[in-house]
């Protein structure tokens, strides 16, 4: 994964941070992995967990020395939330390095399972709708990420397909940065005040969108 976070002033604009990206030399043999098998479309899966000790040893010496350098006094942290590894990872960081910073996540409003299963307490499932927004999103929260995601994280936010296709459009058209909708979602939740006010981090999570969509919605056919 690579990403780039912005500092988001609502109507004023974006303050390009620099890149960062996930220490790739991290192997399976350095995280403390579990393996949780699901059904999905009749096939069995397994996804791989982690309590990732080593991991956030350098994710947070990569994240912070990035966050410190560029944004030195943030308010808040904008998160997409897919399988939750994410969040975890810049919650923990944030957590260490900037206890009185607010972590929040994002969710397109067609698959939001974590901001459900937060307020019924328990994770639920939900009504999962297929979208151009296809790199968050689920019919779950695994159980395992939920109690460790809501012990790190102030609240989840929700954002709709159009605010986040306007957030995308912001993003290309003024700061030169292609995002995916998953990687706009945050950016989308941070410019409808959700996360207050002050210097807010979002985390852009991806470029892959397809040329198609992309142009359908700087068009706003989409």
């Amino acid at each position: 994964m690579s990403g780039i976070h912005n500092e988001i002033t609502p109507g004023v604009g974006f303050v390009p941070g620099r890149p960062f990206t996930r220490a790739d030399h991290v192997t399976n043999k350095a995280m403390d992995m579990t393996a949780h098998p699901w059904t999905e479309n009749g096939y069995d899966r397994t996804l791989e967990l982690t309590n990732f000790p080593e991991y956030l040893k350098l994710f947070r010496r990569r994240y912070g020395a990035s966050t410190d350098q560029d944004l030195p006094d943030v308010n808040a942290v904008v998160v997409p939330w897919g399988g939750g590894g994410l969040t975890c990872g810049i919650a923990s960081a944030t957590r260490e390095l900037r206890s009185a910073c607010k972590i929040f996540t994002a969710e397109v409003a067609t698959a939001a399972p974590l901001a459900a299963s937060l307020a019924a307490g328990a994770p639920v499932e939900i009504d999962y709708q297929p979208s151009w927004v296809d790199g968050i999103g689920a019919k779950a929260v695994f159980p395992q990420m939920f109690d460790r995601a809501r012990k790190l994280i102030d609240g989840a936010f929700v954002a709709n397909l159009p605010s986040i296709a306007n957030a995308l459009r912001l993003l290309v058209q003024h700061n030169h940065i292609v995002a995916e909708g998953a990687g706009a979602c945050p950016v989308a939740c941070a410019l409808s005040g959700y996360a207050a006010s002050g210097k807010i981090v979002c985390i852009i999570s991806g470029g892959n969108i397809d040329p198609a969509k992309l142009a359908r919605i700087l068009t706003c056919e989409l």
